[in-house]
Parts: structure tokens; C-alpha cells; sequence
């Protein structure tokens, strides 16, 4: 993959990797059943990768690329982590979540069937010194049909801070994705990003 990045986005690693599930590729006649991923690189440009088996077993795939509107990010990360996620919403955008270096923000990159670009918005930020955040889904509200009102950007994030001892002593009662402690004991948040109608 390094080899592709280098000679077409000059680009040096990937950066956010999202899968969106079955895929029809059209390959020239033939319509291939595939697996879908978006896989973001660190010059903001969005790969699709189509993966599909082929009648001798073996497998073949079919990469493509896009440019977006992200700023030009640094990815930071901290030791050998970049700490970024991105997961594909039930609205068909992208949802990025990177760390700045003390904090997550959040984008969401939209594509345009015109311009073939990936139109990038900061939706929302952690909070100072909440970092790392994984991305887990990106849902909608409910539905807002027959209102006047304009659909508005929101982000909620539910974290909880305690202590090694205070972990312990709750582990047994944590049941869900909102508090845990991984490998690095560092906190992950359930983040879910959507859209929030504002009445008229």
C-alpha cells in the first residue's frame, strides 16, 4: 500500500481505516459481491479499497482515491499510536476522530458526486486532555419529517475519569463500551455523531 500512497497522494502512511460492509463493484461486465473499506491517508485523501473473491479462490481488489477539504492535519499521535478512528455513518459520510496531541476532534467528510471531493466539517471536539476517543458508530436522531426546523450538528460524548483503584473496585459493574480500561490503560469514550433538529 506504501508503494501506492508514495505515487499517487505522495502521501506517507494511512491514518483512519473504516469498513463499510458489502459492496456490488461493477469490474467492466462483471458484477463482483466485495467487502468495502475507506481508508484515509495523512494528506486528507480518502481510498476506497473494494476486496472480492474470485471464482479460482483467490482474491482480487480494486483501490481508488479522492481528495478532501480536511486542513492539513499533523497526526501527532503519541509514542507508536496515532490514536485516530473513523468509522462509515448510517448516513453514508465519514466520521473522523483525531487527536491533536491533548484532545480529539471531530469531522465529518460528506462526498460531493460533483466535484468527486470529500467535503470535510469539524463537528465537535472531546474536551482538553480527553484523548485517546474511538469512534464506534455514527447514528441519526430521530426523524425530523414535516417540521421546519434545520437539521444542526451534534456531538456527545460520555466519559467518566477515576482513579487505578477506583477502576478496580468498578470493573465488575462496567458491563458497557463507555468505561474501560485497555492494554495502555488509557480511557475510551462511545462517541455517536448525528444530526439534532432545532425547532423554528
Amino acid at each position: 500500500m506504501s508503494s501506492y500512497l508514495s505515487r499517487y497522494t505522495h502521501a506517507n502512511y494511512l491514518t483512519g481505516i473504516a469498513s463499510a460492509g458489502y459492496a456490488s463493484y461493477l469490474n467492466g461486465f462483471t458484477s463482483y459481491d466485495t467487502e468495502l473499506f475507506y481508508l484515509l491517508d495523512n494528506l486528507g485523501y480518502v481510498w476506497t479499497l473494494y476486496v472480492y473473491g474470485q471464482p479460482d479462490g483467490s482474491y482480487s481488489a480494486y483501490l481508488g482515491y479522492f481528495p478532501s477539504t480536511l486542513p492539513q492535519l499533523k497526526f501527532p499521535g503519541y509514542l507508536d499510536n496515532l490514536y485516530c478512528s473513523m468509522v462509515v455513518g448510517e448516513d453514508g459520510c465519514l466520521y473522523l476522530s483525531y487527536f491533536t496531541g491533548s484532545t480529539s476532534d471531530f469531522y465529518r467528510l460528506t462526498f460531493n458526486e460533483e466535484t468527486k471531493v470529500y467535503e470535510a466539517t469539524i463537528i465537535g471536539s472531546a474536551g482538553k486532555d480527553v484523548w485517546p476517543v474511538t469512534l464506534y458508530a455514527a447514528e441519526p436522531n430521530a426523524s425530523t419529517a414535516g417540521t421546519n426546523s434545520l437539521p444542526q450538528p451534534w456531538m456527545h460524548a460520555d466519559s467518566s475519569t477515576v482513579s487505578a483503584e477506583d477502576l478496580a473496585t468498578l470493573e465488575a459493574n462496567v458491563h458497557i463500551g463507555h468505561l474501560y480500561q485497555d492494554n495502555d490503560a488509557q480511557k475510551q469514550l462511545t462517541i455517536r455523531a448525528g444530526n439534532e433538529a432545532v425547532g423554528s
